[in-house]
């Protein structure tokens, strides 16, 4: 998941909601017009809720003109076809 910041910006806030029986990871990062692609500058906070997890990050005043993106891995769906 992938957001450009192509406006002034006060507050931007992603919220990622996945099934807690896969076993989801997330992390970030952030490239702009000066610099390669580096890890965003908080990490996505994770909570539980009735079977889901559901991971928030957010950022005060981004970057004008960057992309910040989001990636996610299901580990169970790794762990079961290691175990296959």
């Amino acid at each position: 998941m992938q957001r450009a910041v192509r406006l002034p910006t006060g507050h931007l806030e992603v919220e990622l909601a996945f099934p807690a029986a896969l076993d989801p990871a997330v992390w970030g990062t952030v490239t702009s017009m000066t610099s390669e692609a580096s890890p965003l500058n908080s990490v996505p906070t994770r909570r539980e809720e009735d079977g889901t997890t559901v991971f928030t990050w957010s950022t005060g005043h981004p970057i004008l003109h960057a992309r910040y993106r989001l990636e996610w891995r299901f580990r169970a769906v790794r762990t079961q076809r290691e175990s296959t």
